[in-house]
């Protein structure tokens, strides 16, 4: 059977009287390859296009096939796990300082992950789309069998402050005459000190630290950058007000009372999150004061910072994966550092690993810093310093 012909002419335009007709061979014969038969199981194998001297054609590709995204797609907007960013949902909410909604994680992970995750008891899912780590949950009833009061950071995460470090183990306060050491489960950090009833509150059926007494015990024993970042979200969540700390802090007295004055002096609500107070902390204990969220007004620039020199030139960012891991971050990154050299101010930028886990480096770079302004030697960087490929 012959299908009408058709007319094949030099191209758009071209007259009539150029144009040749040709018989088109059988539209079965033009099928594509399958299973069990079609050209390519017949003898020569050959398409039929090519047995008539043209090259084959190509099947028109389907609106809905999938396509590589290209090298430089922007993914502004797109979920970071489509973006190569790889982590659990528990070492996710570690990082956001144990307390996260679900619009922040599920920018990292999918429904199932999350889903799973609250399965295996990996994260804890709290009302108003609010998740948790699981010591949200595990440490009143620590305290209860220690007969207790969870203080510090098991204190702080109940009362729904981000922290630095998520703690392995519930810390419990107990009275100094209390039992021995021995006594008390092995996923407790214990504490001997007398409370007042007036220190204590309920919390989820345990005895838990007010909030005033747990940013005053964090200051007293914890590292400077910890209490600090718990001092922060203290202030940040309203519960505890920057002048009630300072009172407190008037009267400590006692072991750890210096770091206790000197956290009042520093705390401040403005502080985002815990990556910048650890990040202040250090560069405050190189001797490098800086502010949070400072508003930077130039001509034909406006920005606020995350950190900077109230009457200085310097300015300090802590950089995160979510808001710069994307071309977009990375054209305005480049824009806004590039104005701040253009109008006289040097920008230092510093990743959440290198914050976090490689500390010695980043005193490094306060300390060289200070020299370098001061005209002093400038020292050697610290050895077994994280690679970065």
């Amino acid at each position: 059977m012959l299908v009408p012909s058709r007319v094949i002419g030099p191209g758009l335009g071209a007259s009539t009287q150029n144009a040749r007709s040709v018989t088109c061979p059988p539209l079965h014969s033009m099928a594509p390859p399958c299973h069990g038969g079609g050209w390519a199981s017949r003898p020569g194998g050959k398409h039929p296009d090519q047995a008539m001297g043209r090259a084959p054609r190509r099947r028109a590709e389907s609106p809905f096939a999938a396509r590589p995204a290209p090298v430089d797609d922007d993914i502004v907007g797109r979920p970071l796990r489509q973006a190569g960013f790889v982590s659990d949902v528990a070492s996710t909410l570690a990082q956001l300082g144990g307390f996260a909604r679900t619009r922040a994680l599920r920018r990292r992970h999918t429904k199932r992950a999350l889903r799973a995750a609250v399965a295996n008891g990996q994260v804890v899912r709290l009302r108003h789309g609010r998740y948790a780590v699981p010591g949200f949950e595990r440490d009143p009833g620590l305290a209860l069998a220690c007969h207790g009061t969870l203080s510090h950071l098991s204190a702080a995460l109940q009362h729904g402050w981000k922290i630095k470090a998520v703690p392995e183990k519930a810390w419990v306060t107990i009275p100094r005459v209390r039992g021995q050491r021995s006594s008390v489960p092995e996923q407790v950090h214990l504490h001997r000190a007398d409370l007042a009833d007036d220190d204590v509150v309920f919390r989820r059926g345990a005895r838990v630290t007010i909030p005033l007494r747990t940013v005053m015990d964090c200051a007293r024993i914890l590292p400077f950058d910890d209490a600090l970042a718990v001092a922060d979200s203290a202030l940040r969540s309203g519960k505890v007000t920057a002048a009630q700390v300072r009172s407190a802090a008037a009267t400590a007295k006692g072991p750890g009372s210096a770091q206790v004055r000197r956290i009042a002096e520093f705390a401040d609500g403005r502080a985002a999150n815990p990556f910048e107070s650890v990040l202040r902390a250090l560069a405050l204990e190189e001797g490098l004061v800086l502010q949070p969220q400072v508003m930077i007004a130039e001509p034909g620039m406006f920005a606020v910072v995350d950190l900077a020199e109230p009457d200085g030139p310097l300015v300090v960012e802590a950089e995160g994966f979510a808001t710069h891991g994307t071309r977009t971050g990375l054209r305005r990154d480049c824009r806004r550092h590039t104005e701040f050299t253009i109008h006289g101010r040097a920008s230092l930028r510093y990743a959440y690993e290198d914050v976090m886990f490689d500390q010695a480096w980043v005193r490094w770079t306060f300390r060289t810093l200070i020299a370098t302004r001061e005209g002093r030697p400038v020292e050697a960087p610290p050895t077994g310093v994280w690679a970065v490929a």
